[in-house]
Formats: structure tokens, C-alpha cells, sequence
């Protein structure tokens, strides 16, 4: 993860995630991101992919972000298989308080097996702050 601390306290970290992460023999996958420390809670989330998830065969890959039994709390169904762009985003500021010791979760989902993928890239930054 690569980080910034704003001037108001929020700090922004960067998470990156490539299809390595998800190589199992299945066509879904979830894993943790992150867990939230004690006392701190999400103010704002953008996901962006660098690299199209791929391996010749697939056609079709899609992320969901969220946390541990809601996997699409935040993001769902956003294409990672699709050229990636500067308008090839998502972002928001999270509906629900979401706060210390949740684990954020990433599912990758395609129409091929996770394990054959043979590129993609994506980037979760997540602003947070922690209470007094």
C-alpha cells in the first residue's frame, strides 16, 4: 500500500491488486484489502484498473468491493475487462459507516477460471480517518 496524510488528518492509501492475487481454479475469488484499525473509518473510495484483466479466452471480468458478508457493499459489478482509461473509474463516499477491524473486501468474477488469467491490475484507494 503507498499513502498520503492529508492536512485535515484523512490519510489516502493505495491498494494494488493483479491477477496474481486471484489465481484459484474457479471463475469468483474474494479476498481481504485491508482491515480497519481501531477507531478508523472510511470516508471515500476510488477503484481503477491499469491493466484489463485477460488471458485470450475470457470475456468478461468484474469487481465487487465491499466488506466481509456484504461483498458489494461499496462497488458492484465494475469492468475490469474494458480498456482501461481516465474514465474507466469508479468512486464514492461509502453509504454506511464502515469503521475499525472490518475487513474491506475485493471479489474478482469471470467467465473463465481465475488461474488462467495472464494480466490485470487494479488500484483501491481508500480515504480514512481515525477518530480521537
Amino acid at each position: 500500500p503507498v499513502g498520503s496524510q492529508g492536512a485535515s488528518g484523512s490519510t489516502w492509501v493505495k491498494y494494488t491488486k493483479t491477477f496474481t492475487n486471484f489465481s484459484v481454479p474457479s471463475t469468483t475469488q474474494t479476498i481481504t484489502l485491508v482491515t480497519l484499525g481501531a477507531k478508523e473509518y472510511i470516508e471515500a473510495i476510488v477503484m481503477k484498473h491499469s491493466t484489463a484483466f485477460s488471458d485470450g479466452l475470457a470475456l468478461s471480468a468484474h469487481v465487487n468491493l465491499g466488506v466481509t458478508g456484504n461483498n458489494n457493499l461499496f462497488f458492484t459489478n465494475f469492468d475490469a475487462f474494458q480498456a482501461p482509461s481516465n474514465t474507466a473509474f469508479v468512486a464514492g463516499e461509502p453509504i454506511y459507516y464502515t469503521h475499525g477491524g472490518i475487513a474491506v473486501t475485493i471479489t474478482l468474477t469471470s467467465n473463465v477460471n481465475l488461474d488462467t488469467l495472464t494480466a490485470g491490475s487494479i488500484d483501491v484507494s481508500i480515504k480514512t480517518s481515525t477518530l480521537p
